[in-house]
């Protein structure tokens, strides 16, 4: 007679819960493009026309009149001076700003263009948020070494504070679009 060794159940297998698998859609509805009217604004609007062609996304030019050439200039001129120079300021600005928008934008790509006056960083993050912005592409330039070092780039100030991605082109660099 054989006694068969007694065999023990196996654990029960506790059922492991997959995370959910990450989105494989990026929402990307409204692009915010700060414009200096640079060779290199030129190209980051390149880069949002073609994401905004990719992703059904519309685009703002947004350009910050910065009035402070403008102050030091008219202490001499008087306020009168000042008020109208500042007025044209931003005629000339809006009127360049619409002419990037038709240049480097397809036909198909839903624009928005505006001006403000005030400093370039901050007024570009209040715009970013208050448009709530999904994508921010903006140019990078070589600035005034001692004015970088004391101040920072308004590029990199967006990039540490902006409420959303930043996506910074640099005149030369490792293009992926086709112009």
């Amino acid at each position: 007679m054989s006694v068969q060794p007694e065999i023990a159940p196996a654990p029960a297998i506790e059922s492991v819960e997959k995370a959910p698998p990450a989105p494989t859609v990026i929402g990307i509805k409204r692009i915010l493009v700060p414009v200096d009217f640079s060779q290199t604004c030129r190209k980051a609007l390149r880069y949002a026309n073609r994401f905004a062609e990719v992703y059904g996304a519309s685009v703002m030019l947004f350009h910050v009149v910065d009035l402070t050439d403008i102050e030091r200039i008219s202490l001499r001129l008087g306020p009168i001076a000042q008020e109208r120079m500042e007025t044209e300021a931003v005629k000339h600005a809006e009127a360049l700003t619409a002419q990037m928008a038709g240049d480097e934008l397809g036909d198909g790509i839903t624009r928005e263009c505006e001006t403000v006056r005030g400093v370039a960083a901050s007024g570009i993050l209040e715009k970013a948020r208050t448009w709530n912005a999904d994508l921010i592409v903006t140019g990078v330039h070589n600035e005034r070494v001692v004015r970088h070092a004391i101040l920072g780039s308004t590029a990199e100030r967006i990039v540490r504070h902006a409420p959303c991605p930043v996506f910074v082109v640099r005149n030369k660099e490792h293009e992926f679009i086709e112009t």
